[in-house]
């Protein structure tokens, strides 16, 4: 097992202090409108909507990625109070472990590899913590950027 060094302990006390705030900056909301939209989406399908038939906007293929969470939230919590609030928790739970995972892999450029981690973790597309198409979009590319491009 390696070491942490110097620059992987302040990634690290940077990461969990950027989540920290983060976690309780998400309940004060943030400055956009659509994003109850997204889950209204989801929700439409956990009540029965068929994508593509009764559904046509083009951003439902991103609510299909998460509807199992949500169909969990329901079936644990049993109604949707506080849906919003958990799904920007784990949108940044997620955003963090992307940052780690992107610094992680490329630790060897030294302090470059501290900004792009810290940089893409203090990203958010229009401030809006949300697994929407905007989020996930950007997290999966980045981990396909990050595995096709840096082998080994």
């Amino acid at each position: 097992m390696r070491r942490m060094n110097k620059q992987d302990c302040l990634v690290l006390v940077l990461l969990l202090s950027g989540l920290v705030f983060s976690f309780w900056r998400a309940p004060f909301g943030n400055p956009s409108w659509d994003e109850t939209s997204y889950l209204a989406m989801m929700h439409r399908f956990w009540l029965g909507d068929i994508p593509i038939i009764h559904e046509w906007h083009p951003t439902q293929f991103s609510a299909l990625l998460t509807l199992p969470i949500y169909f969990a939230y329901l079936a644990i919590h049993g109604s949707t109070d506080g849906v919003v609030l958990f799904m920007r928790y784990l949108f940044l739970i997620v955003q963090a472990l992307t940052a780690i995972f992107l610094y992680t892999r490329i630790r060897k450029y030294g302090w470059i590899s501290f900004f792009c981690a810290l940089l893409f973790f203090l990203t958010a597309k229009n401030e809006m913590y949300s697994l929407n198409y905007n989020g996930l979009g950007l997290i999966l590319a980045m981990f396909a950027a990050v595995q096709l491009f840096l082998k080994g």
